[in-house]
């Protein structure tokens, strides 16, 4: 069945609509008067055949000829209207219906034979437009009139001809007020889809807007330029309440926005809020209702639009000065928009809102980074210093050990070797071939600083070190800094816990004195002890400008 229909239809689209389905149409019709004709071809075709083989001669009338002919004419007809070629074939058609009236013509007009020639004019009627229709049935009226106006018959004859002009002008009339409502109406039709499909096509304009003021203007262009109004504007609402009132300016591109809004809450805008639904201004309607609109507008319409909520965020407001009324299909169109026009609001609000908020993030994790990088170089720069303070109490520059074998002790370093320098100021792993060895310089760092460096040689008949030996060779020198970090710790926390013991202990020697020289002495002699002073003064001497010198900050 899906075959069959595609067969029936045009291979070519027309472009016309209504000559679309009137192609679509004559199809059909002309795949039915193919199986009728052929079956009506059979009998003329038989008795011509006969008559041939009986006598030698071929004799057709012309009545016969068109019938032969028709299943032929079918199939040619057949393949023009679904090649594109409507109109000629539709000629074709006609001519071969007024083709079959000239017999008819040639005897006075009966009764019977009225209907057969009143068929090209409803053919005319239905398949063109009323000048070939008009033109068809002058042709019909003149092959009607022909015994009339020259074989001058009698009264009955024209009698018949009479009601036959009455019937034919009729028929005529009928199908040429139905054709050009029909084309009207097919006209009307394809001029509100050609517009909605420019609507449509604003609407995706207006929803691929990404600020509230483009999506607005094109909205307000929509209404006005492709439905037609004479004015358009749009009123923001905030919690029922007007807030802005947008309308186009000079050109196309400009918007003006005004927020000094003078409404009373009987004015239809508010009426549209409340209702959440579309409101007809009239021009009968008193002034305060109407006091919204332009001078010299005649009726308006305020469509509302909402959010996800149902929360009315604003009012399409379109002025008309020539319509008399609204039709439903412009109420449809500008629900559409402002429908549209709500949705894109929202969204950008929304968008707005999230790159925001994205924005406040992005400022956030900048500064959040701004002081990971400020506690990574101040700890850096501590762990350096540390580490620079605790070879300062050690009284050394450096501290380094060789091991020439493995069950040697390491023996403390004297100097710093050029390659360990090389190491530190490189920062990474360095693997040079040199006298059949492998040397390995590695740098050792604790928090991405380097505090030192380590060099071994490896035989090359032993093994090549390649990045898995490196990773392995990164592994424990990272775990080295770290126990050397923790040995570190531990030291300094140990001295300072003997410091504060040692502290500790003098302080109690000094609280324990009854008298200030056995205090001098205590106090001296534990330096010398503690410090390893070899000379120790004391002086007490209070002087009264210190004291009020002191008096005088302390009141400061």
């Amino acid at each position: 069945m899906r075959q069959l229909r595609a067969f029936f239809r045009p291979t070519i689209r027309y472009s016309n609509p209504l000559t679309q389905q009137r192609a679509q149409g004559l199809l059909i019709y002309l795949g039915l008067g193919f199986v009728l004709s052929a079956l009506g071809s059979i009998a003329p075709l038989i008795e011509a055949i006969t008559l041939f083989a009986q006598t030698g001669t071929l004799r057709v009338d012309a009545i016969g000829v068109v019938t032969i002919l028709s299943p032929i004419l079918s199939i040619v007809f057949f393949a023009l209207v679904r090649q594109g070629f409507y109109e000629q074939a539709v000629f074709g058609i006609l001519t071969l219906s007024l083709m079959a009236l000239i017999p008819l013509s040639e005897d006075p007009l009966r009764s019977v034979n009225v209907l057969t020639f009143i068929i090209p004019i409803i053919m005319a009627g239905v398949l063109a437009g009323w000048q070939t229709t008009s033109i068809i049935t002058v042709i019909v009226l003149g092959f009607a009139a022909r015994p009339t106006l020259l074989d001058r018959l009698g009264p009955s004859p024209e009698t018949d001809f009479v009601v036959f002009v009455l019937f034919a002008f009729l028929f005529a009339s009928l199908m040429i007020i139905f054709g050009t409502n029909v084309r009207s109406t097919a006209v009307r039709f394809i001029r509100d889809f050609q517009n909605l499909i420019q609507i449509t096509d604003n609407l995706v304009v207006t929803r691929e807007a990404t600020t509230e003021n483009e999506a607005i203007r094109t909205a307000l262009n929509t209404v006005r330029d492709q439905v037609h109004f004479t004015f358009a504007r749009v009123y923001l609402v905030d919690d029922g309440l007007v807030t802005q009132r947008l309308q186009p300016g000079l050109n196309q591109s400009q918007l003006n926005v005004d927020t000094r809004i003078d409404l009373t809450s009987r004015s239809a805008v508010y009426e549209a809020i409340r209702q959440n639904d579309i409101v007809l201004v009239r021009g009968s309607d008193d002034n305060s209702f109407r006091q919204h609109i332009l001078s010299g507008t005649q009726q308006a319409l305020l469509v509302p639009f909402s959010n996800r909520n149902g929360e009315v965020v604003g009012v399409l407001d379109a002025e008309s000065e020539d319509r008399v009324q609204f039709s439903e299909s412009d109420q449809q169109t500008l629900r559409l928009i402002a429908q549209q026009l709500g949705q894109t609001l929202e969204r950008i609000q929304v968008v707005d809102s999230l790159r925001k908020d994205l924005q406040e993030q992005d400022e956030l994790i900048a500064k959040q980074r701004d002081q990971l990088l400020q506690y990574e170089r101040l700890e850096r720069q501590t762990t350096i210093e540390t580490w620079r303070s605790y070879l300062e109490q050690r009284n050394t520059e450096f501290l380094g050990f060789d091991m020439t074998g493995q069950y040697t002790p390491p023996v403390e370093a004297v100097d710093l070797d050029e390659d360990l320098q090389t190491a530190i100021e490189a920062g990474t792993i360095v693997v040079t071939e040199q006298d059949r060895y492998q040397h390995v310089k590695v740098p050792i760092q604790y928090r991405g600083q380097t505090l030192g460096a380590m060099t071994f040689r490896v035989p090359l008949a032993a093994q090549t070190i390649g990045a898995r030996q490196q990773d392995l060779i990164r592994n424990v020198v990272q775990r080295l800094s770290l126990a050397l970090e923790n040995k570190r710790l531990f030291e300094q926390s140990r001295a300072q816990a003997k410091r504060e013991r040692k502290a500790n202990e003098v302080g109690s020697l000094l609280l324990g004195t009854t008298d200030i020289e056995t205090v001098l002495e205590l106090a001296a002699s534990n330096f010398q002890s503690a410090l390893g002073a070899v000379q120790t003064q004391i002086r007490l001497e209070p002087l009264a400008d210190n004291i009020s010198k002191n008096g005088d900050e302390d009141s400061v």
